[in-house]
Parts: C-alpha cells; sequence; structure tokens
C-alpha cells in the first residue's frame, strides 16, 4: 500500500474513533441522568408515613418507633424506646427533641425539646413572635411517651390560617447523648398528613359563639373570688423571689411552689383571656432572672393563640 494510502487511512480511524469516543460519552451522560432519576423515586418512595421505625442502636435512650397523628389543630406524637427509662435521665446528659419541617422542604423549621420541669415532663418550643409555648407529654408507659403539640403556633403567620388543617407536617425525632446520636428516622422525615375531614374546625362561614358562661357564678363573686387568689399567688411569688436562690435556672422551693399556685389558678380561674394574659405579664415580671424555666412556664401558658377566640371568662 502506498504511503498516501496509510496515512488516509489513518486519518480515516482517527476520526471513527473520535466519533465513537463521543458517542460512548454521550451514552455515559444518559446513563448518569436515569440514574439520578432512580434515585430520586427512591427516596420518595421511601418516605415515612404517620410512622417510622429505627433498628437498634446503643445508648442510653434507644429510640425504637415513633407516630404521629394529626386530631384537629393538635398534633400527637408517640415515642417508643427499647428499654425502659426514667424522667430524670433527661437531666443527665441526654437530650430528645422533636424536630418539625412545617413547608415540606426536608429542612426543620421548629424544634421541641422535652424536658423534666418540677418533676414532670414538658415539651418547650420557640414560637414566632409568641416567646416559648408548652406542650403537655404524657408518660404512657416505662417505655413510651405522647407530646401532644397545637400545631397552629406552626401557622401563625398571616394568610397561613387555613393550612393548619389542609397541610402536611414533617416530623423527627432525636435524642443525643455524649458520643451519640439517635435519630428517628434515620433519613428523611415521617410525613404526618392533614387531620380527616370530620375532625376539621368550622369553615369560615361558621359564627363562633362564646361557650355558656354560669351568670349566676359570676353574680356570686366567683371571679371576685378568683381575682383574689391570683392576687394572693402574685404576691407569694414577688416575696419568694425575693429569698436567696442559688439556682437561676430552677429558682428556690418558694418560688416553684408559688408558681404551681398561680399557674393553676390562672388555668381555673373565671377570667377573660385578656386579664389571664395580662396577670401572667405582673409573674413573668416578678420572675426574670430569678427562675428562668419558671418564666418559662409561664410564658407557655399564655392564651396567645386563644385570645381572639370567645372565652367563658367572666368579663375581662
Amino acid at each position: 500500500m502506498s504511503r498516501p494510502a496509510v496515512v488516509g487511512w489513518c486519518a480515516a480511524a482517527l476520526l471513527v474513533g473520535v466519533i465513537v469516543g463521543r458517542a460512548t460519552e454521550s451514552g455515559s451522560s444518559r446513563t448518569v441522568t436515569v440514574s439520578e432519576t432512580v434515585e430520586r423515586s427512591v427516596v420518595v418512595g421511601a418516605q415515612h408515613i404517620g410512622a417510622g421505625r429505627d433498628p437498634r442502636d446503643a445508648g442510653p435512650l434507644d429510640v425504637a418507633r415513633v407516630s404521629s397523628a394529626r386530631r384537629g389543630a393538635l398534633l400527637e406524637t408517640t415515642i417508643v424506646t427499647r428499654q425502659p427509662w426514667r424522667d430524670s435521665l433527661l437531666r443527665r446528659g441526654v437530650s430528645l427533641s422533636l424536630l418539625y419541617d412545617v413547608d415540606v422542604d426536608g429542612h426543620a423549621d421548629r424544634r421541641d425539646i422535652v424536658s423534666l420541669f418540677n418533676g414532670k415532663l414538658m415539651s418547650w418550643i420557640s414560637s414566632l413572635g409568641q416567646g416559648v409555648q408548652r406542650a403537655d407529654v404524657t408518660r404512657r408507659s416505662p417505655t413510651t411517651i405522647t407530646v401532644s403539640r397545637d400545631a397552629s403556633l406552626f401557622f401563625n403567620r398571616p394568610g397561613q390560617g387555613g393550612q393548619l388543617l389542609t397541610s402536611a407536617i414533617n416530623v423527627a425525632v432525636v435524642a443525643k447523648w455524649k458520643g451519640g446520636v439517635d435519630r428517628v428516622p434515620n433519613r428523611g422525615w415521617i410525613t404526618v398528613p392533614p387531620p380527616p375531614a370530620e375532625d376539621a374546625a368550622p369553615s369560615a362561614a361558621t359564627t363562633l359563639s362564646a361557650p355558656k358562661t354560669t351568670t349566676a357564678a359570676c353574680v356570686r363573686g366567683s371571679r371576685a373570688k378568683s381575682l383574689a387568689a391570683l392576687g394572693r399567688d402574685l404576691a407569694a411569688i414577688r416575696a419568694a423571689a425575693k429569698l436567696p436562690t442559688k439556682d437561676h435556672l430552677r429558682g428556690n422551693a418558694a418560688i416553684n411552689r408559688a408558681t404551681d399556685r398561680f399557674l393553676r389558678d390562672v388555668a381555673l380561674g373565671p377570667v377573660g383571656n385578656k386579664a389571664r394574659n395580662r396577670w401572667i405579664d405582673h409573674a413573668m415580671s416578678a420572675l426574670a432572672g430569678v427562675c428562668e424555666q419558671c418564666f418559662q412556664a409561664l410564658e407557655a401558658n399564655r392564651p396567645v393563640v386563644n385570645i381572639k377566640y370567645p372565652d367563658a371568662g367572666c368579663g375581662g
């Protein structure tokens, strides 16, 4: 074969190689695209609806299962561990919290922190413009607790009210201790659908009427007695706040007793939500800088969510 012919064959072979290489590269790109598509569908398919389980972990608080459900405005999350545990564990270097992804974008928006206050489990969350809000925690067994959170505080911005009963909420539970973390689910979130239609609140066209109030009870002086009791409770809080206090997180025994009585009386007394909110203001001002947890408990009991609705108070 002549030299020009050899050169021609080499050039042709090189050109074919370049074309094949580009075709192979293009094919690889398509393969990657398909791979990404499969991966995304797997993530969506692995989403936990209403509940999630976790394999066994080493640690003082091994969470085995978490389930969450919506009942009207209430979001109830039940946490089950493999081994029994005492409430006091939360004072010995172990933390337990619930994460909420309210806009379902895969990122935590709020954190509920379960803690032990005055010998009772409670959960605290910081709400936009409303200070710290409390949630009830129920001990159902040595391995099981339920956190009942008013989900309306997740949708307290203007125009968000309608989302309370129509939007899903993502939930995850995290236990932490020195050198370890246990998250349920390990990846992703437990998606809690909106509450059933039968649990929905009255429509916008429904007129809310005030709960029935026993007028005779107000006339007989029940409200006056309640206000007198609150006055005594407030005086006791102010006196207790002046006593020596070494622990400014928990306060002293007198502060705790006076705050407990005040919280009971302000919650049960026949006073309106506006008046109740004002009484709590006075108590908080007396405890500022003296008992941080008492301050948070008072802030959490503000009737912020309900203050715009009719209440059964005898005026005020």
